[in-house]
């Protein structure tokens, strides 16, 4: 291998480990990132859990109503005519 073949080569490789210098980060900065991406994790997470809580204040809210809309239906059948039972009670085969 020539001389100009090992400064070649030797040049290459500073210019190498220069471009991986420049490539990286400033001190600190990993951590930065991370602490951004755990920020924004958090603030997902309370996203989510605010959401569910809402589904599930949505859900209570539709039970007690249709649940007390189903029990004045129950009432209303049990109070109707005596010839809409008869009818009711031949199509259901009772």
């Amino acid at each position: 291998m020539s001389d100009s073949d090992k400064n070649q080569l030797r040049e290459q490789a500073s210019s190498s480990e220069e471009r991986k210098r420049k490539k990286r980060a400033p001190p600190g900065e990993f951590d930065r990132q991370v602490e951004a991406v755990r920020k924004e994790m958090q603030a997902i997470k309370e996203s989510l859990e605010e959401t569910e809580r809402r589904k599930l204040e949505e859900a209570e809210r539709l039970r007690q109503i249709y649940g007390t809309q189903s029990k004045q239906n129950e009432d209303l059948d049990d109070s109707a005519s005596p010839t809409q039972n008869l009818s009711q009670q031949r199509d259901t085969g009772e």
